[in-house]
């Protein structure tokens, strides 16, 4: 009876520690996941914050494009506006 409890105790702390190294496996795998999942996701905000401050560039850029040719309009047409014709 000893034996076979000995046996039994043996068996059961052979299983816990496979149970275990299963249980880390998992849990490293888990993590894996989680940290490319992470990352994926910072990647796409990092994305979409870079199309945004293109497109805020590029706006800024049209706008000033425009300030320019209006500041070349009127110095060309002598300091008025061609639109109503004021001199300023």
């Amino acid at each position: 009876m000893k034996r076979l409890k000995d046996q039994l105790s043996v068996e059961k702390a052979a299983w816990e520690e496979k149970l275990r190294k299963q249980q880390d496996t998992l849990l490293l795998g888990k993590e894996r996941e989680l940290k490319e999942q992470v990352r994926r996701d910072r990647d796409r905000e990092i994305e979409l914050v870079i199309q945004r401050l293109e497109e805020d560039n590029q706006a800024a850029r049209e706008e000033c494009e425009r300030v320019a040719e209006n500041r070349v309009k009127y110095v060309v047409t002598g300091g008025t506006y061609q639109k109503n014709k004021t001199k300023i």
